[in-house]
């Protein structure tokens, strides 16, 4: 999930924080990242007119879209670690988090890399200043990016995205008769191969049952760019928050739980607060399911003070503490488990 705005925690260091949960560390000097990447589910230590421009419809059969001409971008040099190993001829690998087969991890290269495959997708779906009933043109694109002060090449650091958001997507770029990059488009290709998303009457539609796929940057530098930094610590940490997202996706009672402590686990004071930070952080304040997906990732899954802290939501360390304790205390009156293997790939 990415946002796009810098927060300062100090003098010191800023948080750049980008859309759908992700989030980079920028530091002026030597400071360096020490994020904690504790076990996922352990507690936290407490301390357009249209209708002119409307394709016309097949008479007979469904014409999908021809693949887009070959990039210039360079071939993505991803190393397969992944336990179920992708086609050899794919341009990237996936790998199944989970013994069920619905999280799907994809680790680029680097930063830019996932920017320039999904950065579109990630405006389109979850940021607050980008239109959401059409992509937007590649034309306009750089001239958005420059608008809002964003460096494209760190435009976006992790995600976790729906099958059916990203069916969405693609559906309606065709009905606009928007084209794709060549990124976008080897990435439609590759979903549909691992039978993520399917062919359906003249479009896309998610494939059942329906998988997340979850992205994060490998560690790595891009020449040019200090923001596309990621440590090895960083990976870790976006990875577990994005695997965050990932329970409360598979859970319906998790997420449900989820729900219900947002409007009612946490007081109007505390509510506000999250609100207010997901705000700056480029969320849609008025999605409630939204907020509180985004909620129980940061204050559950969060682990690295440098991510996510009692400071950053303006509240003290103690409260934060017993908001968490709160958490898992209403899973346990639930006989939930509060761990779930989700980093133990099928084997």
């Amino acid at each position: 999930m990415q946002f796009f705005t810098h927060f300062c925690t100090s003098r010191f260091s800023c948080i750049l924080l980008t859309a759908l949960g992700g989030l980079v560390i920028v530091y002026p000097s030597n400071a360096q990242v020490t994020a904690t990447t504790e076990a996922i589910f352990a507690p936290a230590a407490t301390s357009e007119s249209a209708l002119s421009k409307w394709p016309k419809p097949p008479a007979r059969s469904i014409t999908l879209p021809e693949p887009s001409p070959p990039s210039h971008e360079p071939t993505p040099n991803i190393s397969d670690r992944a336990p179920e190993k992708a086609r050899q001829n794919s341009q990237f690998h996936l790998e199944w988090r989970d013994p069920g087969r619905r999280i799907v991890l994809h680790t680029p290269r680097d930063m830019q890399e996932q920017g320039v495959m999904f950065s579109r997708i990630v405006l389109f779906l979850e940021m607050r200043s980008a239109p959401k009933t059409e992509v937007i043109a590649q034309r306009d694109l750089s001239g958005w990016f420059s608008q809002h002060k964003i460096n494209p090449h760190a435009a976006t650091a992790g995600n976790n995205l729906r099958a059916s958001d990203l069916a969405r997507f693609f559906n309606t770029a065709r009905i606009q008769n928007e084209p794709l990059s060549a990124s976008e488009q080897a990435l439609l290709d590759r979903l549909l191969e691992v039978d993520i998303l399917a062919r359906s009457h003249g479009g896309y539609k998610a494939s059942q049952p329906e998988q997340m796929l979850i992205t994060v940057p490998k560690p790595s530098t891009v020449e040019g760019c200090s923001l596309c930094t990621v440590s090895t610590d960083l990976h870790e940490a976006i990875l577990t928050h994005e695997l965050g997202h990932a329970r409360y996706f598979l859970e319906p009672v998790y997420r449900d739980f989820s729900n219900w402590f947002w409007s009612h686990g946490l007081d109007e004071r505390l509510r506000q607060a999250f609100t207010e930070l997901l705000k700056l952080r480029g969320y849609d304040e008025v999605n409630r399911n939204l907020l509180a997906d985004e909620m129980q990732a940061f204050l559950m899954h969060t682990p690295s003070s440098q991510l996510f802290s009692a400071t950053m939501l303006g509240t003290s360390a103690e409260r934060l503490a017993a908001t968490k304790a709160a958490f898992f205390k209403g899973l346990s009156a639930l006989d939930m488990p509060l761990s779930q293997p989700l980093l133990v790939p099928p084997q």
